[in-house]
């Protein structure tokens, strides 16, 4: 329930604070466009709520993979952390595949 929620917060603030969407043209527009910081902090806050929640022992290797994934998606969406995106992409490949050996074989 606490993730369907978290997703209507979210859902709601990308709606909110996401920039118009420009005319539509024929001429291609060579700008490059960047996403709003403030969707960053309010899909980190609402994670962190969730995490603080939820957290246990047997569920802090999928809690890790939800920051993976968060900070993967935020050095996606932000043209100043795109340095990152190779240590993040990594990072969430390897807590994935960490979290799908521990479903089959409970280590």
């Amino acid at each position: 329930m606490y993730w369907f929620i978290a997703a209507i917060v979210i859902a709601s603030a990308v709606f909110m604070f996401a920039p118009a969407s420009p005319k539509v043209t024929a001429e291609v527009s060579t700008k490059n466009t960047t996403a709003s910081p403030a969707l960053l902090l309010v899909a980190l806050a609402v994670t962190i709520w969730l995490l603080a929640t939820q957290i246990t022992a047997d569920k802090l290797l999928p809690a890790s993979l939800t920051l993976a994934m968060l900070a993967t998606t935020a050095t996606l969406s932000l043209t100043t952390l795109r340095r990152f995106m190779l240590p993040t992409a990594a990072l969430t490949a390897l807590l994935l595949v960490l979290n799908l050996l521990q479903m089959f074989f409970r280590f």
